[in-house]
């Protein structure tokens, strides 16, 4: 039986990051490796291979903007290669 599965990326001390953003979520304050984020891709695509459907969940405590984020997951997204069969996961 297959179900659907979540990917979670919620960040380091949320009272950190906090601070550090100011309670404005408009910019990555906290970046994290893109190797990081291309490990994170890749366990996707396998996933969404498999038949599964994969959602990155992004919370803006991760790098400090859920919107900016997102776009650079989907910006290396679109340079990896990837089967035209699996689901994307955004």
């Amino acid at each position: 039986m297959q179900s659907d599965t979540v990917i979670r990326l919620l960040g380091g001390d949320r009272g950190t990051i906090e601070e550090k953003a100011g309670m404005q979520w408009n910019a990555v304050i906290d970046p994290k490796p893109a190797e990081d984020k291309r490990a994170i891709l890749s366990m996707a695509m396998d996933i969404a291979a498999r038949g599964y459907t994969v959602t990155i969940n992004v919370n803006d405590h991760y790098e400090g903007s859920t919107p900016l984020t997102i776009a650079e997951l989907k910006s290396q997204l679109s340079r990896m290669e990837y089967s035209e069969d699996a689901a994307l996961p955004f």
